[in-house]
């Protein structure tokens, strides 16, 4: 499972409700825990603290996922 996805499926959130605090669409939530894209800079506090997680849990996340996809 997707990190963000966990991370919204331990705190009981829907995609819909990650979207909104996080002032984004539900469809891009859903494209983060796909993997088709990633939480642009400016949003990664916002995503993390909206998840209870650290920005740096995320960009791990990314480079271990772009080291993968390599």
């Amino acid at each position: 499972m997707n990190f963000i996805k966990k991370c919204r499926v331990n705190k009981e959130m829907t995609q819909a409700t990650v979207a909104d605090a996080c002032g984004v669409t539900q469809a891009t939530v859903a494209m983060w825990e796909k993997g088709t894209c990633f939480p642009r800079a400016e949003k990664l506090g916002v995503v993390a603290k909206v998840l209870g997680c650290k920005p740096e849990d995320l960009l791990r996340m990314a480079e271990k996922r772009r080291k993968v996809g390599a």
